[in-house]
């Protein structure tokens, strides 16, 4: 790969503790790694666009090319939309939440949330606006909010990690849209996990 570079960025647990849950549905959703999303925007200051990927996601093509003709863009983070229900359970070992209840409970609770709008995303596969969070710094208060109500309550507002905090506060127009037309289906639920670009 002419011209690559590699970096790599110390990214302590201390610095995600206020992001961390008590309890999650699956244990590998707890690896400090999921919340250093969080926080790209001070690890990375010169950068100003970043492409977030799960470990999982296998890239059939070259992803900076993909990366590039979808940028600029004027909202905090970039996805693929995908519609889900408000009424659907968020995720099943005793929380009983609804989307529509989880707003409720946040917005009692003075979090600055907007309405359940879809369509939603999967993070899993991300383009972060980093100018973006640093010039609105409400956005990371907003999110360790969330993250504060959802480690003491009983139960807890969610148990999926890093990707519900971008929900409640990122959901329906407030990101921009990726064209599902440059996805391949890899599996039927991830049909995120693999890129295809052609030229």
């Amino acid at each position: 790969f002419p011209g690559f570079e590699m970096h790599f960025y110390n990214v302590s647990r201390e610095e995600l503790l206020p992001f961390l849950p008590k309890q999650l549905a699956v244990e590998r959703l707890g690896a400090t790694t999921n919340y250093a999303r969080f926080v790209l925007h001070e690890k990375l200051p010169d950068v100003s666009y970043c492409v977030w990927m799960d470990s999982d996601i296998v890239v059939a093509n070259d992803i900076v090319v993909w990366g590039l003709q979808n940028m600029p863009f004027d909202k905090a983070l970039a996805a693929f939309p995908r519609n889900e229900s408000e009424k659907r359970k968020i995720k099943k070992k005793g929380v009983i939440s609804t989307y529509d209840h989880a707003y409720q409970r946040l917005r009692a609770w003075g979090v600055d949330v907007s309405p359940f709008s879809n369509p939603r995303f999967n993070a899993g596969l991300v383009i972060f606006n980093l100018d973006y969070w640093r010039h609105h710094s409400a956005l990371i208060c907003t999110i360790i909010e969330i993250c504060e109500f959802n480690r003491n309550q009983t139960p807890p507002l969610h148990l999926s990690g890093s990707q519900a905090p971008l929900h409640y506060v990122f959901s329906g127009e407030r990101f921009h849209h990726l064209n599902p037309m440059e996805l391949i289906a890899s599996s039927e639920k991830k049909e995120w996990k693999r890129i295809s670009y052609d030229p």
